[in-house]
């Protein structure tokens, strides 16, 4: 018997965020009470079904992501950081590399686990026919960070909202990271991307060697504008980058992040620069709505979902995320 069983985004998810922790982890127990609801009639082979004995306890937890070809491994760096991964590589050979930086919810300290990477976000978009035939074929690899990219000091100290300058205990081993697994691919063109917390980390490595990447995605990016010296400014203009977020966001505040740093870039004269920027994040599916009919709406942190859906589009051109990143790998 295959059982459908509905989902939505308050309810079926097997992941848990827990607050003590700030971290996504897998539902655990995860118990299923199935019967036959009261009135309702199940046949199997014509024959009338009365009762149901399934066990509430899942014997076997099979992820999709696994059958799409994803894998998951571990690298050690010189540096210092282990860094837990999961990857999926194109089947036709190919010098494209994305780099996805995760959310603060799918650090390790917790979840030293990298599926919950690219569950989470849906990151496994990236692997899929509409990103891969957009961008030409490209490897995907999502790190895991011990703790998370922000981390000041290795106590999951955040940058402060006044902070002057950038850093993150992760720089150096990221960057190694990228590097390794980029010659272990033969890849020669890479892009990052990523989301909150991976946004701030993205930015930061843009602005920490923009000559290494081709392009850059910072999504809902959580470092204060503040903290961007006019040199750093003036050293990623000409990077090809695309801003995502929506001004609702309470969790990273816009006002005090991407919008005056997109204001000096382009008063810098950026020359590829992309911002796609809505209201609100709500459903585009047509799957999920609210109690009146009405789409459903995500939080206003949530702005990754447009561009893992490729419902990003520039504010000033229409192009959409996918065609952009395309655009780099030229």
């Amino acid at each position: 018997m295959t059982l459908d069983l509905a989902c939505d985004p308050n309810n079926g998810s097997p992941f848990l965020y827990t607050m003590a922790t700030g971290y996504n982890t897998w539902c655990d127990p995860y118990d299923l009470n199935i019967a036959i609801a009261e009135g309702a009639e199940l046949t199997v082979g014509g024959e009338a079904v009365t009762a149901l004995e399934i066990s509430a306890k899942p014997s076997e937890m099979v992820l999709q992501c696994f059958e799409q070809g994803w894998n998951t491994d571990s690298m050690e760096t010189k540096a210092g950081t282990t860094y837990q991964y999961a990857y999926w590589d194109p089947e036709e050979e190919s010098k494209n590399l994305v780099v996805w930086l995760h959310g603060a919810g799918e650090g390790g300290t917790e979840a030293t686990d990298p599926t919950v990477t690219i569950l989470a976000n849906r990151v496994v978009a990236l692997s899929e026919d509409d990103f891969q035939g957009t961008v030409g074929g490209a490897h995907v690899v999502a790190p895991q960070s011990p703790t998370m990219w922000m981390d000041q000091d290795g106590n999951k100290t955040y940058i402060a909202e006044d902070a002057t300058e950038i850093s993150s205990i992760y720089t150096e081993s990221l960057e190694e990271f990228i590097d390794t697994y980029a010659e272990k691919v033969g890849a020669e063109k890479i892009f990052v991307c990523g989301c909150s917390n991976g946004g701030f980390m993205t930015l930061w490595m843009g602005i920490h060697r923009p000559d290494k990447y081709v392009g850059i995605a910072p999504i809902c990016e959580a470092i204060p504008d503040g903290a961007i010296s006019d040199e750093q400014i003036e050293g990623i203009k000409d990077l090809p980058m695309y801003f995502v977020w929506s001004d609702d966001d309470t969790t990273v505040d816009p006002t005090t992040h991407e919008i005056p740093t997109v204001d000096r870039l382009k008063k810098a004269g950026a020359s590829n620069l992309h911002v796609s920027t809505t209201e609100h994040v709500v459903d585009t599916s047509g799957e999920y709505t609210d109690e009146e009919g009405n789409p459903y709406m995500y939080a206003g942190h949530w702005s990754w979902i447009y561009f893992d859906n490729n419902d990003c589009e520039c504010d000033d051109d229409g192009m959409k995320a996918f065609d952009f990143v395309a655009e780099c790998f030229k």
